[in-house]
């Protein structure tokens, strides 16, 4: 025990205390800390080193001091000073050693040293650093080769627009489907063919947006004549709405066929007669100068023209409204118009050639009527049979003696016929007078069925009381004889007739 109380640490406690020990110890502690930080701030690259450093450049010389650092490694430092003397070369030379190439590169830039900046720069492939560089120092292009080759096409573009490459920059535009940007660099390139092609695909592309804004197709169309590419000039006047230029362009390029069409829509008539003419349509030249001499009033002249133009329905209504009803009358008839053709034939008095359009028309009637008119009878007859008047073809026929064919075309009228009494009565004629009697009495009591012996069928009676007289069915006949004796006793030779039968 007493041995344990000789030990240094027990005197201690027995002389101070804890308390005291403890603090004791603190303090030794802290001591040591602090002893350690001084002895790593004084390495070279410690920041007490650099205090005491930059104080002793105050007092020393910065040019030896400077070596110094390079001399020890310490280069960072040795740069420092190097630049702050204004030595960039030996500045540059210890950031190379460092193998720094973008601090070396940095601190030439600022010295505009440009091109040595360019240097490290590119040892350090930095792309950004190089692309800010170029824009600084004007190489444009470089700036552009390098955006192209990352795929950065629209920067790549601006590039060489900067770089006064129009051509280049609107290849690049071209490619990438902005067409009017592509056209208006090739136009400032002057290469008028390429601009005048991008300019076309810019409207064509965007038909529907420019359609009200054709200035695109008019700058297109421009040079594409400038460089004699005249049919395609006149495609894109044409899709602007100049048709006068269009014409022209046309016609420059030889395809008067399409400058006759511009020039008409252009109303440039007279242009348009001649350009289809040099082009050897007469038929449509025809129907130019028709159309121009009609909106002038000069309709006969119109109408021929159309006319030799093949539109013969406005020829022929034309020809009609100027009074010239047979000559409208040969062009409705060629189109197959043949109910407008029968009524100007009617109205020019000729006959013939109006009862053949109503014949062709179906309107068999109004045929028939004018071949009898015309004195054809054997057409008038076919037609009142074509249009089922069978009684007027049976009523002419017999008074043409033709009684076989009358016969069959009475007999033919059919009973809910307005004309069915009349039709069978003079049916019974006819077969009466051919000695077809059995077959007349039948006729003639179809004719007076429903209708008794009076004034008016007094003919009708007659002529079957005789026919029933004559097949031997004498008491039949006499009954109408004196039924017609009574109510007309001088009618023919009733009396005796109607005495012999008794």
């Amino acid at each position: 025990m007493d041995a344990l109380r000789r030990l240094p640490v027990l005197s201690v406690l027995e002389e101070y205390g804890v308390l005291d020990y403890a603090v004791l110890l603190v303090v030794v502690f802290l001591a040591l800390a602090l002893a350690r930080y001084v002895r790593q701030s004084l390495k070279p690259e410690g920041s007490l080193r650099r205090v005491i450093e930059k104080a002793s450049r105050s007092v020393q010389n910065p040019a030896q001091q400077a070596v110094r650092y390079e001399k020890r490694g310490e280069l960072e430092l040795a740069a420092a000073l190097y630049r702050d003397l204004d030595r960039p070369d030996d500045a540059v030379r210890c950031y190379r050693q460092l193998e720094d190439p973008i601090l070396a590169g940095e601190y030439l830039e600022a010295m505009e040293r440009f091109e040595d900046a360019e240097a490290f720069y590119e040892k350090a492939n930095s792309r950004t650093h190089l692309r800010n560089l170029w824009k600084v120092m004007g190489k444009w292009e470089h700036l552009a080769m390098s955006l192209l080759n990352e795929g950065k096409t629209n920067m790549a573009a601006e590039a060489f627009e900067e770089a006064r490459m129009p051509l280049r920059a609107a290849e690049i535009y071209e490619k990438v489907e902005n067409f009017q940007k592509a056209g208006e660099l090739y136009k400032t390139g002057q290469d008028a063919a390429r601009a005048a092609v991008a300019f076309e695909k810019t409207y064509s592309h965007h038909k529907m947006f420019m359609k009200e804004k054709p200035e695109i197709a008019l700058e297109s169309a421009r040079l594409y004549r400038e460089v004699g590419a005249t049919a395609d000039a006149g495609r894109l006047f044409a899709m602007a709405g100049d048709y006068g230029q269009a014409a022209a362009a046309y016609e420059e390029a030889g395809q008067h066929k399409d400058a006759g069409e511009y020039f008409y829509r252009a109303r440039e008539y007279d242009r348009a007669v001649e350009s289809f003419e040099r082009a050897g349509d007469r038929v449509r030249s025809a129907l130019v100068r028709a159309e121009k001499l009609e909106g002038e009033g000069q309709l006969g002249e119109a109408a021929r023209y159309y006319k030799t133009g093949n539109n013969l329905i406005k020829a022929g209504e034309l020809f009609d409204a100027s009074d010239s009803p047979s000559e409208a009358a040969e062009c409705y008839a060629a189109t197959g118009a043949y109910a407008e053709a029968a009524e100007c034939y009617a109205r020019a008095g000729e006959k013939g050639p109006a009862a053949d359009m109503f014949q062709r028309a179906g309107n068999y009637q109004r045929a028939a009527e004018l071949y009898l008119e015309a004195g054809e009878m054997d057409k008038a007859i076919s037609n009142f049979e074509q249009g089922g008047r069978n009684y007027d073809a049976g009523l002419l026929l017999s008074q043409m003696g033709r009684s076989a064919p009358a016969i069959a075309s009475l007999r033919r009228v059919p009973a809910d016929s307005d004309r069915y009494r009349e039709a069978n009565y003079l049916l019974g004629n006819l077969l009466r007078k051919n000695d077809l009697l059995s077959e007349a009495v039948e006729a003639y009591q179809r004719a007076a069925a429903g209708h008794p012996v009076v004034t008016n069928t007094l003919d009708l009676y007659y002529n079957l009381a005789d026919a029933l007289q004559a097949i031997g069915r004498t008491a039949e006949a006499e009954v109408i004889f004196r039924e017609i004796e009574t109510i007309k006793p001088d009618f023919r030779d009733v009396k005796q007739r109607a005495v012999g039968s008794t």
